[in-house]
């Protein structure tokens, strides 16, 4: 295998490129449904759009630099034949879209690999092209994809020769720093190369639950999308999928979903033609300084449960909302090493130990993993409260009452419910606003709480050990959720 690795050595990337580039090739997709804001962010744009940006931008070129600037693009300020055009596009009568993209061929049966949101929109009517570097072209189907990693995997019809392939090579050894050459189609320009460095590891830029990309500073603009990021080996270790950009192309913001991750999903989807995942069913949030100065903890480190599903392997295997899950399998919880991430990898049907405390201590817990349902199952849902705001907890602002008879039929509480009821929020509290009436405080600090007597002692102590909040659980019935409250 031929290696680059000493940069000082480097004269030319042309060997590296010559090797890889052959498998390399561009997708043109025919799409009868409509262009959304997700396809623009990640580096789709209609043929249409394209060739306009790029005439605008070659006729104005010096009027853009004194006129049009990134704040203008961030506040929405576009110069106005750009908004006309654009207007106008929109507005007219739905027409197929032909979007370009690119993808790299990873088996010698035809299998090609690129992002979901390339080919979104093809369905059996409309014909998927894929251009080889050499001319070939080739139709093809969809094998079958993966929305939530933005992956997926064609097959090239009538293939009758030998194709040439890439192979993946081991993400995890790579380092920021290291050389890596992105090649693609960007803006309908087959076969162009950029090269950069590995800018940072595990970026979580909330596009989507499995998140952790590598982020390089190689070119990548729209049309790139699907393309591969290679390293001085000529081995793929991601596919570059999206750009930030306050104008539309490279600024250097480029990122890559890691090879590990998209060999596992392609071989998955091959083999099985969908993804299985382990689910653990939680909701959660990072544990904030202030959350660890109410459970007394000694680092600001893990997650902290905030909603948990019945029935769940979860709450089957013993977790509270409220807990703390300091690490999974020994990897401890971090930017790098990402809850959801974790889980996903881990074999279903076998138990994963987690590293969690419960009641200010800490113990390891054994939780048997089940399948994911993609179409209900979800790790960090959204928890939606209808709130309005109405014994004063020390310091809190919050004034409660024991739960009791009236006042279940009052705010239609559940019989298995217990805790206090929240009946009144002063201003001055922190959590004014957000802590509504009727709303029922079932733990504090991690202690059951099962009248007045139980929340003023738990506050009270808090209150001596000079913390500076103390942590709620509201329970819904359906669901539960934590809310910090300040002790000024």
């Amino acid at each position: 295998m031929i290696s680059f690795a000493n940069a000082d050595e480097i004269k030319s990337f042309a060997p590296l490129i010559k090797k890889t580039i052959p498998a390399v090739v561009s997708i043109q997709v025919k799409s009868t449904k409509p262009f959304n804001q997700q396809m623009f962010n990640q580096g789709a744009l209609p043929k249409e759009i394209e060739k306009f940006l790029e005439e605008f931008f070659i006729r104005n070129q010096e009027t853009l630099l004194q006129s049009v600037n990134s704040q203008r693009f961030n506040q929405h300020k576009l110069p106005k034949e750009m908004e006309k055009f654009l207007e106008e596009f929109f507005n007219k009568e739905p027409s197929p879209l032909i979007t370009d993209g690119s993808g790299f061929i990873i088996d010698k049966k035809g299998y090609v690999l690129t992002n979901y949101h390339v080919i979104y929109g093809a369905d059996k009517a409309n014909k998927i092209k894929v251009v080889l570097q050499d001319g070939t072209e080739y139709d093809a189907d969809i094998k079958a994809v993966d929305r939530l990693t933005d992956i997926a995997v064609l097959k090239l019809k009538n293939v009758n020769k030998s194709l040439p392939v890439l192979y993946f090579g081991d993400s995890d050894k790579s380092e920021v720093g290291d050389w890596v050459i992105a090649i693609g189609n960007p803006l309908d320009l087959s076969g162009s190369v950029s090269k950069g460095i590995i800018s940072a590891r595990g970026r979580n830029i909330q596009s989507g639950l499995y998140d952790d990309y590598i982020q390089t500073d190689a070119s990548i603009n729209p049309g790139n999308s699907g393309g591969p990021l290679i390293n001085m080996q000529g081995q793929v270790i991601g596919i570059n999928t999206i750009i930030m950009s306050p104008t539309g192309g490279s600024v250097g913001l480029g990122f890559s979903i890691p090879s590990n991750l998209a060999q596992n999903i392609s071989k998955q989807l091959i083999e099985k033609g969908s993804v299985s995942r382990a689910w653990l069913g939680i909701s959660f949030r990072p544990v904030t300084a202030n959350i660890a100065d109410s459970l007394s903890l000694k680092k600001v480190n893990g997650v902290i449960i905030t909603g948990l599903e019945t029935g769940s392997p979860a709450d089957k295997g013993g977790l509270k909302v409220g807990d703390v899950i300091l690490s999974a399998n020994g990897k401890k919880i971090s930017k790098k090493f990402r809850l959801p991430m974790i889980i996903s990898r881990a074999p279903i049907g076998k138990s994963i130990k987690l590293q969690v405390i419960k009641n200010g201590k800490s113990q390891e817990l054994k939780v048997l993993l089940v399948k994911r349902d993609e179409d209900t199952a979800s790790l960090n849902k959204s928890i939606n409260y209808n709130f309005v705001k109405k014994q004063e907890l020390p310091k809190t602002g919050i004034i409660v009452v024991t739960l009791n008879n009236n006042l279940r039929k009052t705010y239609s509480i559940a019989k298995d419910i217990n805790g206090l009821v929240v009946l009144d929020v002063k201003k001055s509290s922190s959590v004014y606003g957000i802590l509504k009436q009727g709303m029922v405080i079932s733990q504090i600090n991690s202690f059951a709480v099962k009248d007045i007597k139980d929340g003023l002692k738990i506050v009270n102590s808090a209150i001596k050990q000079k913390k500076k909040n103390v942590l709620l659980v509201i329970d819904t019935g359906n669901s539960k959720n934590i809310l910090t409250v300040s002790l000024d």
